[in-house]
């Protein structure tokens, strides 16, 4: 049974200094705190090796508000949140560096604290910051406290580091009910709608096959390079750092069947069936690509080789797009394309799902393209139906067109903000949306021969603009 969420609540930021922490923890903690969703007494502690001590954390705090928060707020606001968040610099291999955390714990809030504590580090270094996390007693929890460790993606750099990852978390942390491992598109609400969209709706569930579907693709798109985060992505690449994770959670909900409840272990279950399912993936069913320097609209931007901190002969794709197939009854022989690159022509995140033809011949024109459902994860949340009308006017003349559910249109409300949700949930123990050890291991499965086909061929990506739509494409 879960422990309740009692009036004291220390959360603890590793890797408080990190990319992660300024555009999406911290916007989503002030928004807790805006909500009044924090229990009486609450404390943010930042830890991380960056030298933000004294008056630096605050005003590190406060200038990424004002940065990436996108609501509104007030001064006040700003000043009392930051008068909750407190920093600790140290070492993450460090027991003496830990130890500082949860002495200052006990001297903001006393000894009687449920903890949450955020992993944001690479995963190279979760093991070691975890055994001396533990050594500490910060993984300890109490009959009347609890202490839940939020692991952030990707769980390891292929399935034997993850399986070892897994290894080492389960002896440091027994129960499992402690630990949430993060993927945050679960928490978008266009993908907490799959399932509704998919059962709940007659029209759908009867086509949602391969006798009616021609193709699936999901794609992730940014129109964006890597930045400041080119250390990371180069040991990491677009198929570890999206592909595996993001986009095949988002598969997986579109290809199951109907879980037998909503409760995790029904959902889980079906994922896994999916993932089981998957055939393997022929290196010639994937396309990599890298992007090179180019001017858009004036502005020059460098290609991934001139990023500060890429090798110079480095392979690490920058794009990438499979072909897989899964072989069951409902999906055999429908391609599923799953699609994601960076410092391409646009920043979106979309199913697109496409029908098969339909015969309807008038005179003089073309068959009629086939329907369409496009399912718009980002940034303009909404869901579209592309179908065939006759276009007002004499004669029969056929034009596509969207029918449109916008959801903030549609629902006069805010969306809540993924990291917002997925935090709330695990202040209050809900584990719906968290990501289990088996679909992490099947997911490597599936993508570690990929990986290591490209590393030990030395297969060089298709180099593409700056602002384009990514390389020609052959798969």
């Amino acid at each position: 049974m879960e422990q309740k969420l009692s009036d004291n609540l220390a959360i603890i930021i590793f890797g408080a200094s990190g990319d992660l922490t300024r555009r999406k923890l911290l916007p989503a903690l002030f928004n807790l705190y805006k909500k009044k969703l924090f229990p009486k007494q609450w404390k943010i502690y930042g830890f991380a090796r960056s030298d933000l001590t004294g008056n630096a954390f605050p005003a590190f705090v406060a200038e990424n508000l004002k940065k990436y928060y996108s609501g509104k707020t007030t001064e006040k606001e700003l000043h009392e949140f930051i008068s909750h968040c407190t920093y600790i610099r140290g070492q993450y291999d460090n027991s003496q560096s830990i130890r500082q955390i949860p002495e200052a714990i006990i001297q903001h809030q006393g000894q009687n604290t449920d903890k949450i504590l955020y992993m944001s580090i690479p995963p190279d270094i979760f093991g070691p910051t975890l055994i001396h996390t533990a050594q500490v007693g910060l993984l300890q929890q109490t009959p009347d406290h609890f202490v839940r460790i939020i692991l952030e993606k990707p769980f390891g750099h292929d399935t034997e580091s993850a399986r070892e990852l897994i290894k080492l978390i389960e002896k440091l942390i027994p129960d499992e009910q402690q630990i949430y491992r993060i993927d945050h598109y679960l928490a978008k609400e266009v993908i907490q709608n799959l399932m509704v969209l998919r059962f709940a709706n007659t029209i759908f569930e009867p086509i949602w096959n391969r006798h009616y579907i021609r193709q699936v693709q999901i794609s992730f798109s940014e129109d964006i390079g890597v930045g400041s985060r080119a250390g990371y992505f180069d040991h990491s690449g677009i198929i570890r750092d999206v592909i595996q994770n993001h986009l095949l959670q988002i598969l997986a909900l579109v290809a199951m069947e109907q879980p037998s409840s909503f409760e995790p272990d029904g959902i889980t279950r079906e994922k896994l069936k999916v993932f089981s399912s998957i055939a393997p993936i022929h290196p010639t069913e994937v396309v990599t690509g890298q992007y090179t320097a180019n001017t858009v609209n004036g502005t020059h931007y460098p290609g991934y080789l001139e990023e500060p901190g890429v090798p110079p002969d480095s392979i690490t794709e920058t794009f990438a797009r499979i072909k897989l197939f899964i072989r069951n009854q409902r999906w055999m022989g429908v391609p599923f394309y799953l699609q994601a690159g960076k410092a391409l022509n646009s920043r979106k995140t979309e199913i697109e799902i496409l029908f098969e033809d339909v015969f309807f011949r008038v005179p003089g024109q073309d068959n009629p393209p086939p329907n369409k459902l496009t399912i718009q994860v980002q940034p303009d949340e909404s869901i579209l139906l592309h179908m065939n009308n006759k276009k007002p006017g004499h004669g029969v003349t056929l034009q596509q067109v969207p029918l449109r559910m916008h959801y903030q249109e549609t629902f006069h409300e805010d969306i809540t903000e993924a990291y917002e949700r997925l935090l709330h949930d695990v202040m209050h123990g809900d584990r719906n949306l968290f990501v289990t050890n088996e679909e992490v291991i099947r997911s490597w499965e599936i993508i570690t021969p990929v990986l290591n086909y490209i590393a030990n061929n030395r297969k060089r990506p298709l180099a593409y603009p700056f602002g384009s739509a990514g390389p020609l494409l052959m798969v």
